[in-house]
C-alpha cells in the first residue's frame, strides 16, 4: 500500500485519522501539524505518495495550494473540510489535489474515497452535484479583472474560451460560438490548462466559475463535470 501522511493541527483528530488509515493498510502513516514538521519526518527530497490534509481545524494555514504545487507535485492530495467551499476546492484542485471530502462523511465512504484516489480517480462531495444547477446566480457577475487573471497570463481569446468551457460547452460548441476552428479551440484549451495549472476541463471550469466566468443558464453549468 502507498505511503501516507496526515496534516492536521489537532493532535487527537490527527491520531484518529492516522489510526483509521492504518487499518486500511497504509503503512507508514506520517503525522504532522504542518508541512515543515512533516518534512522533518521524511527522507530528504522524498514526499509521501498520498497526503490527507484536514482543513476543518485550521489545516488551510498549514499548507496552501501553492505549497502543494511546489513541495509535492506528484503526491495524491485529499482534502478534508467542514463544508463545501468552491473557491477553496478550485484553488487546491488547480494545484493538483485529487480529492475533497467533507468531515461528516461516513467511515465506509471515507475508505472508499481514499481507495479511489489511490487508484487514480478524483473524488468530490455529493453536495457538489446537487448544488450545480443553482450556482449560476452566485457566479453571474462580470468577469474578474483581478490580479489572478493577470498572473495566469491568459489572453482575451483564452478568457473567452474558458468562459465557454465554464458554461459547459464542448470544443465543437465553443468553436461555433466563437466562429473559430475546433482544432484551434483544442490548442487554446491545452494552453489554458497549462497556464492555470489545471489537469482537466473540470478543474478549469471550477477555476473559471470561482473567478466570475459565469454561466448564463444553470443547465449549462451543470454539464461541466461531464466534459473530461
Amino acid at each position: 500500500m502507498a505511503t501516507m501522511a496526515v496534516l492536521a493541527s489537532c493532535p487527537l483528530f490527527r491520531a484518529g485519522l492516522a489510526s483509521l488509515l492504518q487499518t486500511m493498510g497504509f503503512n507508514p502513516v506520517k503525522q504532522a501539524a504542518d508541512v515543515k514538521e512533516l518534512q522533518q519526518q521524511l527522507d530528504e527530497g522524498i514526499s509521501p505518495e498520498m497526503l490527507l490534509i484536514d482543513l476543518s481545524h485550521g489545516g488551510d494555514k498549514a499548507v496552501s495550494a501553492d505549497d502543494i504545487r511546489t513541495w509535492a507535485p506528484v503526491t495524491k492530495v485529499v482534502l478534508l473540510a467542514s463544508e463545501l467551499d468552491l473557491g477553496l476546492l478550485s484553488d487546491y484542485f488547480a494545484a493538483g489535489a485529487c480529492g475533497y471530502l467533507l468531515e461528516k462523511i461516513s467511515a465506509n465512504a471515507f475508505e472508499e474515497s481514499i481507495r479511489l484516489v489511490h487508484a487514480g480517480e478524483k473524488v468530490f462531495p455529493s453536495e457538489l452535484a446537487s448544488m450545480i444547477p443553482g450556482l449560476a446566480p452566485v457566479f453571474r457577475r462580470p468577469p474578474s479583472t483581478s490580479i489572478e487573471f493577470e498572473k495566469s497570463k491568459l489572453s482575451l481569446r483564452e478568457i473567452d474560451i474558458l468562459r465557454c468551457l465554464t458554461n459547459g460547452q464542448s470544443n465543437k460548441a465553443i468553436a461555433n460560438t466563437l466562429d473559430i476552428a475546433e482544432s484551434t479551440v483544442k490548442v487554446h484549451v491545452k494552453r489554458i490548462l497549462q497556464k492555470i495549472h489545471a489537469s482537466n476541463r473540470t478543474q478549469a471550469a471550477l477555476w473559471g466559475a470561482a473567478r466570475g466566468l459565469a454561466a448564463e443558464r444553470s443547465h449549462e453549468l451543470s454539464q461541466f463535470a461531464e466534459m473530461d
